[in-house]
């Protein structure tokens, strides 16, 4: 089957712009068929989301060939073929003549499923035809570290890593704030006031933002909108971040307490009391959350 080259930029500019799947489908010469597998193609180049497209009309198959310009060091896609990345400042030139036996052109990577992206549509990049770079087998350089890209301010602290969800960034600061920032400009997109400070890490999991507080409140937010889906109070402060593995929350407090949680409806499951503070967040593996705790133990819980 040949497939049909478009502009990604014209067509990505049609879709933010309101454009039905009826227009695309006449004003582009594409069938039902076709305009999913553009859909697709902008899923898989981060333009777009999976809830995006499930928003409109369900198409299925694959026949749009859709092309990016992509930094052959880190992979950014970028609009305009360019010399320099902005992204990570790699000369390409150079770069691509230390490991040109390396350096090939693939098929850009399957779509992953996720949360929408939203908010900032004036500010995001919009893609180009071009040639999908893909990463070198071999060595890559690291970080140059030599500028700031932008800096975001909060009233307070941040005393805890931020996480990463399709482009944007999810973190908390001790004035009491959950913000969500877009990772590529440092624009927030939205801020959610909660009742205590907060130093643990957000969770992300389809599209759900989890955090604790020093309050004792485990909040669930949706990371397209910043509104509250949920709140458990664990009746003891939360000093680590918690995970989330197969529709379930774990998250252990200071009192030594560990629950467990629907990740849906925040409704308890279980739980574990330890009798000592927790302070670092639990991860599970095979069939067992490992929970650290201040008094030097690690503890398997099955």
């Amino acid at each position: 089957m040949t497939k049909k080259v478009i502009d990604a930029r014209q067509v990505l500019e049609s879709i933010r712009g309101g454009m039905s799947d009826t227009s695309l489908m006449e004003t582009y010469g594409l069938s039902s068929r076709g305009l999913q597998s553009l859909f697709q193609k902008l899923v898989s180049a981060g333009l777009m989301t999976q809830d995006e497209v499930d928003d409109r009309a369900p198409l299925t198959e694959r026949t749009i060939r859709l092309e990016v310009h992509r930094c052959p060091a880190c992979n950014m896609p970028q609009l305009f073929e360019f010399a320099e990345c902005p992204q990570c400042g790699v000369i390409v030139s150079k770069f691509r003549k230390k490991y040109e036996s390396a350096a090939v052109t693939e098929e850009a990577a399957p779509p992953e499923s996720g949360g929408r992206q939203g908010g900032g549509d004036s500010t995001r990049p919009a893609l180009a035809a071009a040639t999908v770079s893909a990463e070198s087998s071999g060595p890559t350089p690291g970080l140059t570290l030599s500028k700031i890209d932008w800096q975001f301010k909060t009233q307070g602290q941040i005393v805890a890593s931020p996480a990463q969800h399709h482009g944007w960034i999810c973190f908390g600061s001790l004035d009491a704030n959950l913000y969500c920032v877009e990772l590529e400009t440092g624009l927030e997109k939205w801020r959610m006031t909660v009742d205590d400070p907060i130093r643990s890490s957000p969770a992300i999991a389809n599209g759900i933002a989890y955090v604790g507080t020093l309050g004792g409140i485990l909040y669930a937010v949706d990371m397209t909108t910043g509104t509250e889906k949920w709140r458990f109070d664990t009746s003891g402060s939360l000093h680590t971040g918690a995970v989330v593995h197969q529709g379930f929350i774990y998250v252990g407090n200071a009192n030594g307490t560990v629950f467990a949680l629907n990740a849906d409806t925040g409704s308890e499951t279980a739980r574990f009391d330890l009798g000592k503070s927790i302070s670092a967040s639990p991860i599970v593996c095979q069939g067992r959350l490992l929970v650290g705790c201040t008094d030097g133990h690690v503890y398997a819980i099955g």
